[in-house]
């Protein structure tokens, strides 16, 4: 028999040693990235009612905390596995660990990597505004109605 326990560990150091050679920091399941004008935060998040983890994004515009938090960003999101119709927001670990990086890189890092201001955070996020939640602190910073 498997451990599962086991095996999401050896993944997450998978995780931790491709995303530390982005330049990422971690603690526990919770990885970011400074910019000048904001942090890149992401995070794997337990499901209540399967093994499955949600991927939460997050831009933090200002940050006094140690370890930047997905729950304390000024715009969030959660990615989506693409052609799923159950669980659409729910990535098994062992299973889809590949695919898990190849979205990141494409829907969160290729896009981020490229934005260094908030003007340019700004025109990103109207592109497709219905996808971000956007906190208060958010649409005044990027002065957002």
């Amino acid at each position: 028999m498997v451990d599962l326990l086991t095996v999401e560990e050896d993944i997450f150091l998978k995780f931790k040693s491709y995303f530390k050679k982005m330049s990422f920091k971690n603690k526990h399941k919770t990885w970011w990235k400074s910019k000048d004008q904001f942090i890149l935060v992401f995070d794997f998040q337990k499901s209540k009612w399967t093994d499955e983890y949600y991927i939460n994004v997050g831009l933090v515009f200002q940050d006094d905390l140690k370890v930047p938090k997905t729950s304390k960003a000024d715009i969030m999101w959660r990615l989506q596995r693409q052609g799923v119709d159950r669980h659409r927001d729910q990535f098994n670990i062992a299973s889809d660990s590949d695919n898990i990086i190849s979205i990141l890189q494409k829907e969160v890092f290729d896009i981020f990597d490229s934005l260094n201001t908030l003007e340019q955070v700004k025109n990103k996020i109207l592109e497709n505004r219905d996808k971000y939640i956007i906190t208060a602190k958010g649409k005044a910073t990027l002065e957002l109605d």
